[in-house]
């Protein structure tokens, strides 16, 4: 992004993503701020006070999830080995705080190990965090819970599909790993 991003709104939009389902990224938290900075130039060009947004929409929580629906910012990635490099750069980024033995139980995803810290998850305490990544949906944060046999979808991670979106997947999962779950 070229231009400065104003402290006041990058910190308004970190609050309205906090309510809305999902995980946003910074990439996504800033470019939002950028949009809405642009918003009040708009706004005084049709006659709308800046306060009549609040009457109507969440302002910063919809124009953050418009940045992450658009094409620009939600690109599938183009190759099968695409998706596996940016797993693995999530898988080495966590390694330090989750070990060395983390597992692929399906191509696209990656299971944790069980360290101790992990987060006490399923029906008996045993289900372990896995990140998956899916070409057109985005990164995921599921629960693998052996007493079902099923994979239950946690929260969606909103950051971009390269080297940057997969470091701040791992971002996330390490920034408390006895509570890795957005909120």
């Amino acid at each position: 992004m070229s231009t400065p991003v104003d402290t006041q709104l990058l910190t308004d939009v970190t609050e309205a993503a906090r309510r809305r389902a999902g995980w946003y990224g910074r990439t996504y938290l800033k470019e939002t701020a950028a949009l809405l900075g642009d918003l009040p130039e708009a706004d005084q060009r049709h006659g709308v006070a800046p306060d009549e947004w609040d009457n109507v929409a969440n302002l910063a929580g919809a124009a953050a999830d418009v940045l992450w629906r658009q094409d620009k910012y939600h690109k599938t990635t183009e190759t099968a080995a695409a998706m596996l490099a940016l797993l693995q750069h999530v898988e080495n980024a966590l390694a330090a705080n989750w070990g060395a033995d983390a597992e692929h139980p399906e191509e696209w995803m990656l299971a944790l190990p069980h360290i101790d810290t992990s987060p006490v998850m399923g029906c008996n305490g045993d289900a372990q965090l896995v990140i998956t990544i899916d070409g057109t949906g985005g990164w995921l944060l599921t629960m693998s819970d052996p007493a079902h046999g099923r994979m239950t979808r946690v929260n969606t991670v909103y950051a971009p599909f390269d080297a940057a979106g997969a470091a701040e997947v791992a971002v996330q999962v390490n920034r408390d790993p006895s509570n890795p779950l957005p909120r």
